[in-house]
C-alpha cells in the first residue's frame, strides 16, 4: 500500500464485540410454550417482523447481534465496521484459560485474525470506516490487491468439491483470504508477544500433558498446528 491508502486502512479501526447476554432482550419478549411448536414459530416470526420494522427511520443500533450467545461462530459486519465473537466460541478447542498460550493463539487468535482479514478482503475492502460502500483505495493499490489475490483464486479453483466439479475460487475468495490471513496473523503476533518467549511461556500441567509430544515445537509453529486442528 502507498502511504495514503495505508493511512485510510489504519483509520478503519474495526470495533470489537464479545457477547455473553444478548438473549435477554428476546427471552423477555417472546412467549415460548412447551409442546406448541407451531405457536412458538408463529410468535417468534411475528416478533421478528415487528422488531425489524421498528428499526425503520432510526439510527443503527450497533449493540444488537446477528448471532446468539451459545453460537460457536464469529462474524464481520461491513455495514457496522465491527467484528463479533459470541460467548460460544470462547471455549475449547478455541480458547481455554488453562491452555498453552500458543494453542489459544492458534484457536481464538486465528478466529480473530480471520474476522479482521474480512475487513480487508475482496468485499470488506470496499467499505470505509463508517460502513459506507466507498472505494478508498488508490487505483494502483486496488490493482495490486487484485493481482495478489489472484493466486488464491487460482489455487482454490483447482480444488475438487465433488466428483469432477471444482470450486470457483473467485466466488470463495473472501473466505479463502480470511482462512489464510487468520492463522498467519495469529502466528505473526505469537512470535512478537512476551507470553510466548521461552522465559515466560505459560503452560500448566494439563496443557503440558496434552502437548507433551509437541514440547520441542516453536510457539509460532504450535500456533499453526492449533489453528489447523480447530479448523479441520
Amino acid at each position: 500500500m502507498d502511504p495514503d491508502t495505508l493511512r485510510r486502512a489504519v483509520a478503519i479501526g474495526l470495533e470489537r464485540k464479545i457477547d455473553i447476554d444478548n438473549a435477554t432482550y428476546f427471552v423477555s419478549r417472546i412467549t415460548i410454550v412447551r409442546g406448541d411448536a407451531l405457536g412458538n414459530s408463529q410468535r417468534s416470526n411475528a416478533f421478528e417482523f415487528h422488531r425489524q420494522m421498528s428499526k425503520i427511520g432510526k439510527p443503527v443500533d450497533k449493540s444488537l447481534w446477528e448471532m446468539t450467545p451459545p453460537t460457536v461462530n464469529a462474524y464481520y459486519n461491513p455495514l457496522e465496521n465491527n467484528i463479533n465473537f459470541p460467548a460460544g466460541i470462547l471455549q475449547p478447542p478455541f480458547y481455554s484459560a488453562k491452555a498453552d498460550a500458543a494453542v489459544n493463539f492458534g484457536g481464538s487468535g486465528a478466529v480473530i485474525g480471520h474476522e479482521l482479514t474480512h475487513g480487508f478482503d475482496d468485499q470488506g475492502r470496499q467499505f470505509d470506516a463508517r460502513g459506507n460502500l466507498k472505494d478508498w483505495w488508490t487505483p494502483a493499490d486496488a490493482k495490486s490487491f487484485e493481482d495478489r489475490a489472484q493466486c488464491l483464486v487460482d489455487e482454490y479453483s483447482g480444488f475438487i468439491a465433488i466428483d469432477e466439479v471444482k470450486l470457483n475460487g473467485k466466488l470463495t475468495l473472501g473466505e479463502n483470504t480470511a482462512d489464510n490471513g487468520g492463522p498467519w496473523m495469529a502466528s505473526a503476533i505469537a512470535v512478537r508477544t512476551s507470553w510466548l518467549r521461552p522465559a515466560s511461556r505459560r503452560m500448566n500441567a494439563a496443557a503440558s500433558s496434552a502437548l507433551a509430544g509437541f514440547a520441542s515445537i516453536a510457539p509460532s509453529t504450535m500456533t499453526i498446528v492449533s489453528a489447523a486442528s480447530t479448523g479441520r
